[in-house]
């Protein structure tokens, strides 16, 4: 059992692949340190600018956007396929975008209904107002 375990994971880290990881660390760690320089660099500039909180904000936006590439390089290099990342992420965005726009929808139609009676076809009576009119 334990040579079994120790048979696979030597099978699995190889020359290569230690290589491979090595150099996608010593990417990230790199990536991480400029990302700190420029976004500390946009920061002070920033702040000359237009003030120390705007500075410290688009320093800290900066950041993100550099550790964001950073990752995207590390990955793509690892050999993972960014844009099926992308992709499930655009999927996943839509159905959180549609969901909240489905109820509110459902809860609007609960809404109006209770406020307005169709007593013929083509009239409508609004209840609390005591209006009545040609529904179009």
């Amino acid at each position: 059992m334990f040579d079994e375990i120790v048979r696979e994971v030597s099978h699995y880290f190889t020359t290569k692949r230690l290589l491979l990881w090595g150099s996608g660390v010593a990417i990230f760690v790199v990536g991480l340190v400029i990302s700190k320089a420029l976004a500390a660099l946009v920061g002070r500039i920033a702040s000359h600018r237009a003030g120390p909180r705007h500075g410290v904000v688009l320093q800290r936006v900066s950041y993100y956007g550099f550790f964001a590439i950073t990752s995207a390089v590390v990955l793509s290099h690892l050999g993972f396929d960014l844009r099926v990342l992308l992709g499930a992420a655009g999927v996943l965005t839509v159905a959180i975008g549609f969901a909240p726009n489905v109820g509110l929808e459902r809860d609007q139609r609960l809404v109006f209904a209770r406020r307005t009676t169709i007593c013929r076809w083509g009239y409508a009576s609004d209840k609390r107002h005591g209006r009545r009119g040609r529904v179009h």
